[in-house]
């Protein structure tokens, strides 16, 4: 299935550049509050140390896709595919990982997470659609552009 539009209104390139820009502005502020949340804890040292790993392997995961999502922002405007394709990897391994935690919170908290498994399914569902329609545009576009380069100048 391939989207044509990004929320039935505006191109895929820049609704997705729009979101891409957001989603890292977000990102920034998830891994600063892991970096710099862990000195703000008032708890004993055996507590703050298990806090601490798991925050720092929380801010390893954002720092890494901040990069990654910075080389797909790069690969969408220079029309460079395989750039935005390490991007779709990572949002498919968040979405399986969201997608488990809501289940183990519904199973162990309260069963309203399943609105919260269903929100995340629907909206980050979407975006991988979106991200995956405008990789295969780049991409048909990018062998078009090649089998034209590839052409010789005295058949044209």
């Amino acid at each position: 299935m391939i989207v044509r539009k990004c929320c039935f209104c505006c191109s895929l390139k820049y609704g997705f550049l729009t979101w891409a820009i957001i989603n890292l502005l977000f990102r920034f502020m998830i891994a600063f509050s892991f970096f710099f949340g862990q000195h703000f804890y008032g708890i004993n040292s055996n507590i703050a140390s298990v806090i601490s790993s798991a925050s720092g392997s929380a801010f390893g995961w954002e720092a890494a896709s901040i990069l990654i999502l910075i080389a797909a922002i790069k690969g969408i405007m220079e029309k460079r595919y395989l750039l935005i394709y390490p991007y779709i990897i990572v949002l498919i391994v968040e979405i399986i990982v969201l997608l488990f935690a809501t289940i183990c919170l519904a199973i162990w908290d309260t069963p309203w997470h399943i609105l919260e498994f269903f929100l995340i399914l629907i909206i980050n569902g979407y975006t991988i659609l979106c991200l995956i329609s405008l990789y295969r545009i780049i991409k048909q576009d990018s062998k078009a552009r090649r089998q034209a380069e590839s052409i010789p100048f005295k058949t044209v």
